[in-house]
């Protein structure tokens, strides 16, 4: 087992409070991501929805604290599919990912994701989490850190598993059978939520 210092496990001890008060699912994802940040400092971010359909993953609604929109957009329109990471989360068996433990400098660094996502935003290590209960998955925290900061350590990685296991308890507490897009009494994307617009609008 790890061992982390009084004031990490006060930072964790405090953020899990709030994330068991917190409604809003949308307020709850920027919160963790903001309070993630002191724990595991990282440059860009981003919280997702997901649920499996069938075979599929698929996520949705991503919100960050510094990430532009641009490349957040752009990472669901274009870029997802081709995430060297995204079978990560089709997977059961582990919740925590350290990009650098799957996949080699080499393969990384000759990716079309690693050129045309990554190095435009001055980031190369990767770091995550599949939100998730049993089978039923919730979502997804991607953390990534440029060169200069260096790759997720064990202990960071160790504080992530921590974050996720409470996580995935709260959405499963509030969301037994998972979370679909605009369904009727589930949960409604950010951009519904946020502007009140009607479902044609959505679409």
């Amino acid at each position: 087992m790890m061992s982390l210092s009084h004031e990490q496990w006060e930072q964790i001890n405090q953020m899990v409070l709030r994330m068991y008060s917190e409604d809003d699912i949308y307020k709850l994802r920027k919160e963790v991501l903001l309070e993630l940040n002191d724990l595991i400092p990282h440059d860009k971010s981003f919280f997702d929805l997901g649920y499996k359909k069938d075979t599929k993953v698929v996520f949705f609604d991503p919100v960050s604290n510094n990430m532009d929109n641009r490349y957040l957009l752009s990472y669901f329109n274009k870029y997802e599919a081709i995430d060297i990471m995204f079978w990560f989360f089709s997977q059961n068996q582990e919740n925590v990912y350290r990009e650098s433990d799957y996949v080699t400098n080499v393969m990384e660094e000759t990716s079309v994701f690693y050129s045309e996502w990554m190095m435009p935003q001055n980031i190369r290590y990767g770091m995550g989490s599949r939100v998730a209960h049993g089978e039923v998955l919730y979502g997804s925290i991607n953390l990534w850190r440029s060169k200069e900061h260096g790759d997720f350590t064990d202990e960071e990685v160790y504080i992530m598993g921590i974050i996720n296991e409470h996580l995935s308890s709260c959405f499963h507490n509030r969301f037994p059978n998972g979370i679909k897009r605009n369904n009727e009494n589930d949960y409604t994307d950010t951009m519904v939520h946020l502007y009140g617009l009607t479902p044609r609008e959505a679409e």
